[in-house]
């Protein structure tokens, strides 16, 4: 509740007064303004039957939970031309004021109720968003424009210049927000109420503050993306130091739509996040492109990242007996391109050769054709992967996932042997391919079925003898038995002719 009252001696002038024939009329308000940093109030003086002009000035007061509007007479000016009076006494850029103006005589004063009330435009916050770039304004409404508000115009000055009309709002909006701001400018402002027809103004004080900027991030680089230890791909990107709220990781298998994949949050530091562990690509079927757009310090995305990078992906298959045809994609995002690609090789899960790649081979060699022919005493299982080495830059290396060939089990067994004979006639010696290592064994048996010889070593074969003799010549019977490629437990048996 607002509740009204007066110093004692304009009390009782006012009722000392109200009843007189001579009262004279209160002067017509021009406007409630600002001069420098202090309020000047401005009226239409009277014509007739005035001697001066008193000026009260209103302030809220809160006393108890309760507020009040307290008056003050604050001058009395004498004369009847005369048209304003500048309030030195308050300073209307940190403090709102409320002014009435009556005319007086010799023996009456004009009426206080039919007074009009004007007060000066506060402007009560001003406030600059880095993010949005702009300057929020907000001002305490005029009132009692005559004859009728007509809005509100904003002003403003860059660096000191003069003022311009930047912006314009309704009489019931006292607020605006000026954008697009030119970073590093002290700009200034003022608020002007209009009436409707524009004939009559009132102004602000002024109020200054200084547009800033922050530092948005220059470039974003993937430096590498590849296969980590055939369980997943590891990206790996660099940032320069300005402050990054996240990165968005894109993937795509096509280069072109690629999809949100995953958001990494960044740091106002300057070492922001620059890993990620992909774990849902199927890096074994597909070769992936990734891109990766860089949110700056207010969260709005800046930049996408200078380069795309692609995973290496290698198919092969058995083109013959013992020849594999190996296949893969080029990596690409390094700036510099492919120096030279590795094609390494497992066989039975140990690196074959042990000291290095099985090939080395130029940027553009995509296939190789490898032989394993030389290599059926395992269990027939190889395995490749490509490295591919960046060309000057950060000298990274990117890998491809494994791919594992399986060839199927054979075994060559010969029907005769020439104990005397020369080699390598002179012993029965059967040659598996591709069989579990300790899951063989061989067993020669007589014509009685007595077993004369047995041998769970690959490289032994019988030499025809029997306890240091040479066995008559005929057949002889042999059971081999042994787990081929896939696991499975096999037995073979057939006769063996000696030839004496």
């Amino acid at each position: 509740m607002v509740k009204m009252f007066f110093s004692l001696l304009t009390l009782l002038f006012f009722f000392n007064n109200e009843g007189s024939s001579q009262i004279p009329d209160n002067p017509n308000i021009d406007s409630v303004s600002i001069v420098g940093i202090h309020p000047i109030i401005s009226w239409f003086p009277n014509t007739t039957n005035t001697t001066g002009y008193s000026i009260y000035r209103g302030k809220y007061e809160t006393v108890g939970g309760s507020t009040f509007l307290i008056w003050d007479s604050i001058t009395s000016l004498p004369g009847i031309t005369q048209s304003s009076h500048i309030d030195n006494q308050v300073s209307a850029c940190t403090e709102q004021r409320l002014y009435k103006v009556r005319a007086y005589n010799a023996t009456n004063a004009s009426n206080w109720l039919n007074a009009d009330t004007m007060n000066t435009i506060l402007i009560t916050n001003i406030d600059f968003d880095l993010c949005s770039n702009s300057i929020s304004i907000d001002w305490v409404k005029y009132r009692n424009m005559l004859p009728q508000p007509g809005g509100y115009w904003v002003l403003a000055s860059e660096d000191g210049g003069p003022f311009s009309v930047v912006g314009a709002t309704s009489p019931s909006q006292n607020y605006y927000t000026h954008g697009n701001l030119t970073p590093n400018v002290n700009y200034t402002y003022k608020i002007r109420a209009f009436n409707n027809d524009e004939t009559r103004a009132s102004t602000s004080c002024e109020r200054e503050i200084t547009s800033q900027t922050y530092d948005k991030p220059a470039f974003t680089n993937i430096r590498v993306a590849t296969v980590e230890n055939d369980e997943h791909i590891k990206l790996t990107w660099e940032a320069d130091d300005a402050p990054i709220t996240k990165f968005q990781i894109l993937r795509s298998e096509t280069e072109s739509n690629y999809a949100f994949l995953a958001e990494i949050l960044g740091t106002t530091s300057t070492n922001p996040a620059t890993t990620f562990t992909d774990t849902s690509a199927d890096f074994s079927s597909t070769s992936y492109y990734y891109s990766i757009d860089v949110f700056d310090f207010c969260g709005k995305k800046h930049l996408t990242s200078d380069n795309i990078a692609r995973t290496i992906l290698i198919t092969g298959e058995k083109t013959s007996g013992s020849e594999i045809t190996l296949q893969w994609n080029p990596y690409e995002g390094w700036p510099g391109g492919i120096e030279k690609f590795e094609l390494f090789q497992e066989v039975d899960g140990v690196q074959f050769p042990s000291n290095g790649p099985l090939a080395t081979l130029s940027e553009t060699e995509t296939s190789h054709i490898a032989n394993v022919s030389g290599l059926g005493g395992g269990e027939g299982n190889f395995t490749y992967y490509v490295k591919a080495y960046e060309n000057g830059g950060n000298n990274e290396v990117s890998q491809s996932n494994k791919i594992t060939i399986q060839f199927e089990t054979s075994i060559s067994i010969p029907n005769a042997i020439i104990p005397e004979g020369a080699a390598p006639d002179n012993e029965f010696k059967p040659d598996p391919k591709f069989i579990e290592q300790g899951f063989y064994s061989l067993t020669i048996y007589n014509k009685w079925g007595e077993q004369i010889f047995e041998s769970k070593v690959l490289d032994n074969g019988w030499d025809g003898t029997y306890k240091g003799e040479y066995v008559p010549g005929g057949a002889y019977v042999y059971h081999i038995k042994y787990r081929n490629a896939r696991g499975q437990d096999q037995e073979k048996r057939g006769t063996v002719t000696v030839i004496r």
